[in-house]
């Protein structure tokens, strides 16, 4: 029978150490508790975790000097899954448990549970553990304890290592029949059996003295010969043999050292070159010689090679710029006298149109397509504005004048006039804000990453465009549009105020009535 694992609880070892802590005292287990919820028992329960009964119907005895036979019984008419249980001593104290995931019995209301385990103790003499009941203990039997007995296979018989199981008659048979081969031994082996000497056995199996130690030559024994030859007639294991004892031998052979002659050799060419030796250019009439092996040639010497190079430029050579009809040039052939062929941050131009003395140029970037206008002298202070290709209009310094709609990162002027005419204008409506919209922005310093060195004020774009998108751009905010808002606001509240102050009037008035 397999034993199952059981934790001793701490509470259960304190119980078995004697009052004078010098040995164990001796124990008894009064009931054992059960319940279907699986828990770690080493965690040392002071109760048995999710228990559903006590049952007093526990029996058991000692099998071995560390093993106890347990048995649990409930006939009552409860159904539960058996996944754990626990041994209490008659005093009340939790002594061991055993839990597993998995369902050792699972009980239902018209059957009984009866679970019989052996509990192996690894360090505690279960001589000092006894049971209150063992009436119904059904133990294993060995040696020395009567019990139940279990018969072993015919496997187990003729492996003959399992020391707990009875060898019934058919697996004796069968442990016999794979010793000795089926129906053995027959009655003639019997009869040998039984024999008391050899001389009688010898006599019993016609032996004679054949059967005899007396081996060795000029005993007269045939078993001293092969064929009748004795061994003195058989050359040993490791011998030689002279060269008259060899038969076949050719009559006449080279010696190991030798030589041959041509015409000794058979099947030789009938011509071939030796070893070393040269040919004339002549002499090679096939195949491709290697590169290496061409000579260096005057031109004269390849025809056609002359005429066909008179119509070709030397490869060091000039033209005029007049003779340039077609293509385009690099920037690096451009002449240095036409200003501005590389610049603007290092951009290439396409074209440019220099106008009154070099003081305006107009040019067309080839990196992106935008129209630009530089004024200003060569060498001289000068300003730039460009058109790009997404329609925007750039101002990248200081000192410009325009008109319209410009959208910039950042941009530094002594002023702007907004066109405002109500001739220009359409879908004129009046402009209703919250009253506390004004509480919702949220001013802030910063520095722009184009001009780290300087810290401005204002406000975040996307937070703008939460609030009041009229007054974003693509990446910015027009502040222009947020003075409109704020007029509104001081309206709203200038009115509160105007309305306070009559309310304030009439109370006034009251009061002074």
């Amino acid at each position: 029978m397999t034993t199952l694992p059981i934790h001793i609880t701490a509470q259960g070892r304190a119980a078995l150490v004697n009052a004078t802590h010098t040995g164990t005292a001796p124990v008894t287990i009064a009931s054992v508790g059960v319940t279907e919820t699986w828990f770690d028992p080493s965690t040392d329960p002071p109760a048995l975790p999710g228990q559903l009964k006590t049952l007093s119907t526990i029996a058991g005895t000692v099998v071995a000097a560390d093993v106890i036979h347990v048995t649990l019984r409930d006939d009552s008419a409860d159904a539960y899954d058996l996944r754990g249980f626990g041994l209490y001593l008659d005093d009340g104290t939790l002594f061991a448990v055993h839990a597993q995931p998995d369902v050792i019995l699972a009980k239902t209301a018209s059957t009984m549970l009866l679970l019989s385990a052996d509990i192996q103790l690894a360090d505690i003499d279960a001589a000092s553990i006894t049971f209150g009941d063992a009436s119904f203990a059904n133990p294993p039997a060995s040696e020395t304890v009567s019990g139940v007995l279990r018969l072993a296979t015919d496997a187990q018989a003729i492996a003959g290592t399992d020391r707990t199981r009875a060898v019934p008659p058919g697996a004796l048979k069968a442990a016999l029949d794979a010793r000795l081969g089926p129906a053995a031994p027959s009655s003639f082996i019997k009869g040998l059996l039984s024999l008391a000497t050899a001389a009688a056995l010898r006599a019993a199996l016609s032996i004679k003295s054949a059967a005899l130690k007396d081996e060795g030559a000029g005993k007269g024994l045939d078993a001293d010969t092969v064929d009748g030859r004795h061994a003195a007639e058989f050359a040993a294991a490791a011998h030689t043999h002279g060269w008259t004892d060899i038969i076949g031998t050719p009559t006449a052979f080279p010696p190991a050292a030798h030589t041959h002659g041509w015409t000794d050799i058979t099947g030789t060419p009938t011509a071939f070159p030796p070893a070393a030796h040269t040919h004339a250019a002549a002499d090679i009439i096939s195949g491709t010689l290697n590169a290496d092996r061409i000579p260096t040639l005057a031109i004269s010497k390849v025809a056609g090679l002359q005429g066909a190079l008179d119509g070709k430029a030397n490869s060091d050579h000039t033209h005029s710029a007049s003779d340039i009809t077609s293509g385009t040039l690099s920037d690096a052939r451009l002449p240095s006298t036409m200003h501005g062929k590389t610049f603007l941050d290092s951009c290439t131009i396409k074209g440019g149109l220099a106008l009154g003395s070099q003081a305006i140029y107009l040019y067309e970037k080839s990196s992106d397509g935008s129209l630009g206008v530089r004024v200003g002298p060569e060498g001289g202070p000068h300003g730039w504005f460009s058109f790009n290709a997404d329609g925007r209009f750039v101002v990248p310094n200081n000192g410009a004048s325009f008109g319209g709609t410009v959208y910039a990162s950042y941009v530094t002027a002594s002023g702007f006039s907004v066109a405002s005419s109500r001739k220009l204008k359409r879908d004129i409506r009046p402009l209703h804000v919250d009253a506390d919209i004004v509480d919702r922005f949220q001013p802030v310093t910063f520095r722009y990453k184009a001009a780290p060195e300087r810290e401005v004020a204002g406000l975040i774009r996307e937070d703008v465009a939460d609030i009041f998108p009229l007054a974003c751009t693509e990446d910015g905010i027009d502040y222009g549009q947020l003075v409109p808002l704020l007029i509104a606001t001081i309206q709203h509240d200038r009115a509160q105020l105007r309305d306070l102050a009559a309310r304030v009037a009439a109370l006034e008035h009251r009061s002074n009535a």
